[in-house]
């Protein structure tokens, strides 16, 4: 929800009907969000809150290991966000540069 509201934020976006913003999102955004960049985050969360799982003993009891899993969650929507954010302009060339395989779509 957080990303989709990044992308309307984009004129360009905004301009968009649904089928030509799957193709925007499985051609440019959703390659930006696998980067290594963006994984490597994402290997850095788990390895963080496991070992504060550890830290903590969270991992005996139900309710903290939940909480951890839920923080872990907020923590990638962030890094996705904090990406797609970032890659605003590259998402804005990318519609700009394939105009007519856009447009094809209608």
């Amino acid at each position: 929800m957080l990303i989709d509201w990044l992308l309307l934020r984009i004129p360009d976006w905004k301009m968009l009907t649904a089928p030509q913003r799957r193709l925007v999102w499985e051609q440019c955004v959703r390659p930006l969000m696998v980067r290594r960049r963006v994984t490597d985050s994402y290997g850095i969360l788990i390895l963080a809150t496991g070992g504060i799982g550890l830290w903590t003993g969270a991992f005996g009891e139900p309710i903290a290991a939940a909480a951890l899993t839920f923080g872990y969650s907020l923590l990638t929507v962030g890094v996705d966000a904090v990406f797609v954010a970032r890659s605003r302009d590259e998402i804005v060339a990318f519609i700009q540069e394939h105009v007519a395989d856009i447009q094809a779509i209608a």
